[in-house]
């Protein structure tokens, strides 16, 4: 527990990812909690759409989150979502 304590307390621990630009802010972070509860190995890392307000964005994005299980998987999700900003 201390460990966690640790980790979760390191900013540049938690932080795994970040995308920006005058649209969009796209952060994904290691919650190092069990946030949501489905079957399987839990959801630990998030990912955060953030929405400018007068981006041409449709309604309803903005804090848009999608979980991750792995790193690998948040990285790549992460990565994902950027290139449909970009």
């Amino acid at each position: 527990m201390t460990a966690w304590a640790h980790y979760r307390d390191d900013p540049s621990y938690c932080a795994i990812a970040r995308y920006e630009d005058a649209r969009v802010v796209i952060s994904t972070c290691w919650l190092g909690v069990h946030s949501v509860y489905l079957p399987g190995q839990p959801i630990i890392f998030a990912t955060t759409l953030f929405v400018e307000p007068a981006a041409d964005i449709p309604e309803g994005f903005d804090g848009r989150q999608w979980g991750w299980r792995t790193e690998e998987e948040a990285r790549e999700g992460h990565d994902t979502l950027a290139k449909c900003y970009r």
